[in-house]
């Protein structure tokens, strides 16, 4: 007896020195730009995150419902995944400024697809940089996946916070469906008028209502082989239009753009909407695919 308790210490003391318990890691599947699928080790997202980086492999993935009570931070090369059927919703939004880059995919097409929702506060964007900062947002790619973000009080959807001063990160949307809303004096997505929006597959919606609004803020391009269907409250910059391919709303007009359009995926044009398709152009519904005219 005697000699169990002299132990007692020693082992007290080794539990208080174990380093904390390491975050759960697993095997996931992606799809690349391309649509190729890897597999990759990945952390699994928990409700603590608090900030993502690239320390150890910078890989993450979301399985089943999380919620975020704050805001996330991105530090150096991040890639993230969103699984089949997960959800997640970030109360605070994503922090992404600076030279630090984050990258969405998800693990397959259509109505599976993982989804991501962040909302912003105080003037921050959903996924980007904080208000009134002068090193404001960094790059943001999206491959896949059901993404939302909702800036708040002039700070973008994606892109920059209200008043930001600093230069815009690339953004660009090869997949998915993005739903991209700003406030009042914000935008839907804000690249600055330094930087481009590329959007060159999947739905982009990018809205903002108020005076000083822009659905997409920055030069847009489409790839030479684009192939999205983006709405856009308003666009900017359309200085690349006559490189734009794709079906391209701008406010409630919408045209054709390119020679030949096949349409991938259920689409709902919006009542007071005018879709116009030019002479010499053609525009081919696939099967099982359905275009809706509201």
């Amino acid at each position: 007896m005697k000699r169990l308790l002299a132990l007692l210490p020693v082992l007290v003391f080794c539990l208080l020195c174990a380093p904390a318990a390491l975050a759960a890691t697993t095997e996931a599947t992606y799809l690349d730009a391309a649509g190729t699928e890897y597999t990759v080790k990945a952390t699994v997202v928990t409700e603590e995150d608090s900030a993502w980086s690239d320390t150890t492999n910078g890989w993450y993935v979301v399985q089943g419902n999380v919620s975020l009570a704050n805001r996330v931070t991105v530090s150096g090369d991040v890639h993230l995944i969103l699984a089949d059927g997960a959800q997640m919703t970030i109360a605070g939004g994503i922090q992404l400024e600076g030279d630090n880059t984050l990258t969405i995919y998800a693990q397959s097409t259509g109505e599976t697809m993982g989804e991501l929702t962040a909302r912003s506060a105080n003037g921050n964007a959903g996924i980007g940089g904080n208000s009134f900062s002068a090193d404001n947002s960094g790059a943001l790619t999206i491959n896949g996946g059901t993404v939302k973000a909702e800036g708040y009080v002039g700070g973008a959807g994606i892109g920059s916070g209200e008043g930001g001063t600093g230069s815009v990160g690339t953004i660009t949307v090869n997949g998915g469906t993005v739903k991209a809303e700003g406030s009042a004096g914000g935008a839907g997505i804000d690249a600055g008028s330094n930087q481009a929006v590329t959007i060159s597959g999947g739905l982009v919606t990018a809205t903002a209502t108020g005076a000083g609004s822009s659905g997409i803020r920055g030069e847009l391009a489409t790839g030479t082989d684009g192939d999205a269907v983006i709405f856009a409250s308003s666009i900017e910059d359309d200085d690349l239009q006559e490189q734009w391919e794709g079906l391209i709303f701008n406010n409630t007009e919408g045209a054709v753009y390119g020679d030949l359009y096949t349409l991938a995926q259920n689409v709902t044009i919006p009542s007071g909407n005018t879709l116009t398709i030019g002479e010499g152009q053609a525009l081919t519904i696939a099967d099982d695919v359905t275009l809706t005219n509201n």
